[in-house]
């Protein structure tokens, strides 16, 4: 059997107008490569795409990993320690696998997952398609001008085929204007409703901070008019409105994956933000602290 490698050529990201409202993206920053072997194994896969439009694996693994994960430093110059490895389920599939770089803190791997379920639950069949998120370790990763410390995530988007079912292609694919792509004789559709309950599972999850989602202008469109049309609840759509961004004038343009961030989780006390925090998570957060704290004690007479 001829084996052959599934992965595409990874995408760069760089940095947004700093005239944005948003946090900004940094620039790129150099920083050494992890030295450590990585205890990851790849086995590659066939390349043809499965009859029932279901990527085939990517043949990453990793045994699970002790103790809590630590983001240090930037998304452009960081480092991950003790990373939790995201691996391929019934709810995820992995795409730009040759390096199998799918690490992150345990934050952002609990939000893919249950962002995931979330849009499984409402419409089966659907497997979230995941790029790389963090070499384990950390640092500098090829092709990307972030991702070092296990808060960066790449999403290819959901489509169905002309027959309205679930298709998962192997790789990241370009939406063309008409929202539509062609993959392997396929006409593909982007699939917006669905599209849209990742954002929305990403923006309301209750233990990770969404910081940006960079996307494609017209892409952001469509979804940003797909909650208006279902009426989503005004504050849920002001906040999509803003962490919604379109890349910056001449850069990548975004037109296959979603390009998400989290914040540095509140523990992590070496890991850095730039720009200021969103006001709902500031909330978020105090209202998580206030649970943890549980009720005050009633004052003695």
């Amino acid at each position: 059997m001829r084996l052959v490698s599934l992965a595409c050529v990874p995408f760069f990201f760089l940095p947004l107008d700093t005239r944005q409202v948003a946090p900004l993206i940094e620039e790129v920053v150099e920083a050494e490569p992890e030295s450590e072997t990585v205890p990851v194994r790849r086995q590659l896969a066939e390349a043809s795409e499965p009859p029932t439009h279901r990527a085939a694996p990517s043949g990453c693994s990793a045994p699970p990993a002790p103790g809590e994960s630590q983001s240090i430093g930037r998304p452009t110059r960081g480092e991950l320690t003790k990373g939790r490895f995201l691996r391929e389920s019934e709810l995820i599939h992995h795409v730009d696998s040759d390096e199998c770089n799918y690490w992150g803190t345990d934050e952002l791997v609990g939000a893919i997952r249950r962002a995931a379920a979330a849009v499984a639950a409402e419409h089966p069949g659907h497997r979230l398609t995941v790029g790389e998120l963090s070499q384990r370790g950390g640092g500098d990763i090829r092709g990307h001008a972030s991702h070092e410390n296990g808060r960066d995530v790449d999403f290819g988007f959901y489509f169905v085929d002309e027959e309205g079912l679930p298709f998962e292609p192997s790789r990241f694919v370009d939406v063309r204007r008409d929202r539509t792509a062609h993959v392997g004789g396929h006409e593909l559709t982007f699939d917006v409703e669905r599209n849209w309950r990742l954002i929305e599972a990403l923006l309301t999850d209750e233990e990770a901070d969404l910081n940006i989602i960079v996307v494609s202008g017209r892409i952001r469109d469509w979804l940003l008019a797909h909650a208006r049309s279902i009426g989503v609840p005004d504050a849920l759509y002001q906040h999509a409105s803003r962490v919604l961004l379109r890349p910056r004038r001449g850069r990548h343009p975004h037109r296959n994956h979603f390009h998400a961030r989290i914040y540095c989780p509140p523990s992590d006390a070496e890991c850095r933000d730039r720009g200021r925090v969103w006001d709902w998570v500031e909330q978020a957060r105090a209202a998580r602290a206030e649970r943890l704290e549980g009720p005050s004690e009633a004052a003695t007479p």
